[in-house]
């Protein structure tokens, strides 16, 4: 059985999801969901339930075995206790088992985790395509939204269909009001994107941007593309329109943000451009060529 932790928006959440699920295929097994935290944080949700992949949650006992090797409670608290301890101390958790698996190093693939067989719970983000690339096929399908879209959202993806659509996401939320964040995730730039669609320009033919944002506001007053639309009307609580809209333009503009990550990854495009910036984390010694796939374009 592999057990994957569930954290974060809608984008870590997939890239977790599909770590989990490779891992079951190698190894025949069943894959099971831990979404315990989302209780525990009240920005974010667990959001996988608009597509149609495979949903089985792993129950506390589960859970706690694979990580502590036990479901003694009083010992699983004191054990978190400890941990949390260890972590702030040494940047390591003291007590875990071998079957509990905890990303060492963001934004770089480790060839050795899917080696691995067995009993296995995954903590992480795995945010590296090279960890799911070979089931692509299987994902597409998973991440297919079995939810139904409004009218307004009818009628982007019509005029999305209709052009030479390229979506352009502008990531800004937390990145540009939160000091702690902005420190390690700087919005992208306006010179950025200008960049971007001049190169998009050059190769695309009557090129239609569809501008997503989180502050959409801010990125109609800030970006003046020429066949320029901002989409509204999404929030991050129907996250899945924008990515839906999002993955079906023929090209794709993206942030340094796994929202729109997975948007360009799921376009079927073959024949598309993918824009992402070069700075995608603002830590010097953290190694982000794994973050992109390498027929992406780094600006």
């Amino acid at each position: 059985m592999i057990i994957v932790q569930l954290l974060g928006g809608l984008g870590n959440q997939m890239f977790q999801y599909a770590l989990g699920r490779h891992l079951a295929v190698l190894n025949s097994c069943e894959l099971k969901l831990d979404i315990e935290g989302f209780a525990a944080d009240p920005l974010r949700e667990y959001h996988l339930n608009h597509f149609g992949l495979q949903q089985t949650f792993a129950s506390s006992k589960e859970i706690n075995i694979l990580k502590y090797g036990h479901n003694n409670l009083p010992l699983v608290t004191a054990t978190n206790f400890i941990n949390r301890v260890s972590r702030r101390l040494t940047g390591e958790k003291l007590i875990k088992k071998h079957t509990y698996l905890i990303e060492k190093k963001i934004f770089t693939f480790c060839s050795e985790i899917l080696k691995l067989s067995g009993n296995l719970y995954l903590e992480g983000y795995w945010q590296s395509e090279n960890y799911f690339a070979s089931i692509r096929e299987i994902l597409l399908e998973d991440f297919l939204m079995r939810t139904s879209s409004n009218a307004t959202n009818s009628k982007f993806l019509e005029q999305i269909k209709e052009s030479n659509s390229v979506s352009v996401h502008v990531r800004r939320g937390d990145y540009a009001s939160d000091p702690q964040t902005s420190k390690l995730y700087a919005c992208c730039t306006t010179d950025y994107y200008k960049a971007a669609t001049e190169i998009i320009n050059k190769r695309v033919k009557n090129a239609r941007f569809f501008v997503f944002s989180d502050d959409p506001d801010w990125a109609e007053s800030n970006l003046s593309f020429e066949n320029q639309v901002v989409v509204r009307g999404n929030t991050a609580d129907n996250g899945q329109e924008d990515l839906h809209l999002m993955q079906n333009c023929r090209h794709n503009i993206i942030a340094n943000s796994s929202f729109s990550w997975w948007g360009a990854w799921l376009n079927q495009n073959p024949d598309k451009i993918v824009i992402a910036p070069k700075t995608w984390i603002n830590l010097p010694d953290i190694d982000t060529r794994d973050a992109t796939p390498k027929n992406w374009l780094r600006i």
